[in-house]
């Protein structure tokens, strides 16, 4: 499985930029960006963080973003301490997301999509681990919090 897996539409068109070694990507020269979709498996939360570090006041068109945030029985039961599973440093890397998604909040008026996919009966715990994990944008109330699928929508912020 790939780390993280960022689409971003181009002309009707979605170009797929894949996680390597060596990659990283810079948006900030492509100002005429509308969506960027993030997939963020467990190592990929650097990597989204260094790309959204890129996105300036400059993308003035710049309207969505999408996070899917696939279902870990091991973080996101009900039952699950968050964090004691992902301890210190992941639960900086995803404040560090957090932040920034804020300064996306604030520069561009961007609520973030947080998709997320649990079986059901364990929809609660996967909608209260990213409510602690990312507390600034729950506190502002700008998370859409939503089922992949579209089959059920978690509460929003």
């Amino acid at each position: 499985m790939r780390p993280l897996d960022i689409r971003v539409p181009t002309n009707d068109l979605f170009l797929s930029l894949v996680e390597s070694e060596s990659a990283w990507i810079d948006l900030s020269k492509a100002t005429k960006l509308k969506e960027l979709y993030f997939r963020l498996e467990s190592r990929g939360i650097d990597w989204a963080n260094a790309i959204l570090q890129t996105i300036t006041p400059e993308h003035r068109d710049f309207q969505q973003l999408t996070i899917y945030v696939p279902y870990s029985p091991s973080l996101c039961d009900d039952e699950t301490d968050v964090e004691w599973a992902i301890g210190e440093q992941g639960v900086g890397r995803f404040l560090e997301l957090d932040r920034l998604l804020v300064r996306l909040w604030e520069s561009h008026s961007i609520r973030p999509k947080i998709l997320y996919y649990a079986p059901m009966g364990t929809e609660e715990g996967i909608i209260k681990c990213m409510r602690r994990l990312l507390p600034g944008i729950k506190r502002r109330g700008i998370m859409d919090l939503a089922r992949w699928g579209g089959l059920q929508s978690g509460a929003g912020g």
